[in-house]
């Protein structure tokens, strides 16, 4: 029998709460589990990833309705957009309509160009990714995500945990292996 959004006990919804989603589970059972974040007025952060392959216009609209912080790479930002009918070539414009069309922040994470984040209502944020020669980037994405989370829960300002973020995403890539190669909390200098 699989697990779903009503297994979970009510005590794990509130304020505090800082729920993590991404699409390798039903995304029926994700989207129940972001509602009962927001109305316990939790923090939903959704990382598109990966991108499924039939992503309707109705699903995006779900996703947004319920979403605070929405992760993306800039191809997952134009694809979103796209699936909403705000195609567009340029990812960063892309992240301003996620962000204005679901009153949200939208997080994109480019690689070696770091990270940029859009609110709602049109700010604009940057954390540049530290230099590195790369060992494997395999798990960079969900590291970015892990600790931007963590950041969150922690409550910094928005520029703060991307930083972190994009430096514990660096740091990962220096090792090989996606769990084994993230990095620990106190090798990240941005937290101190």
């Amino acid at each position: 029998m699989a697990a779903s959004a009503g297994d979970l006990g009510a005590a794990l919804f509130t304020p505090d709460t800082v729920l993590v989603l991404q699409m390798e589970v039903p995304f029926a059972q994700a989207l129940e589990a972001a509602r009962r974040t927001t109305l316990a007025a939790g923090t939903v952060v959704w990382n598109l990833a990966p991108v499924p392959e039939r992503m309707t216009r109705e699903m995006v609209t779900k996703l947004l309705a319920v979403t605070d912080h929405l992760l993306v790479n800039k191809h997952e930002a134009l694809d979103a957009a796209a699936a909403i009918d705000l195609a567009t070539s340029s990812y960063e414009a892309a992240a301003a309509d996620l962000a204005r069309a679901g009153d949200l922040t939208c997080i994109v994470t480019a690689g070696a160009q770091g990270a940029l984040a859009v609110t709602a209502d049109g700010t604009r944020l940057r954390a540049p990714a530290p230099r590195i020669t790369p060992v494997d980037t395999t798990g960079a994405g969900d590291t970015f995500v892990g600790a931007f989370a963590a950041m969150l829960s922690e409550g910094v300002s928005l520029q703060i945990a991307l930083d972190v973020s994009c430096e514990a995403a660096a740091l990962k890539c220096l090792k090989a292996g996606a769990q084994t190669g993230m990095p620990m909390r106190s090798a990240i200098g941005s937290l101190a």
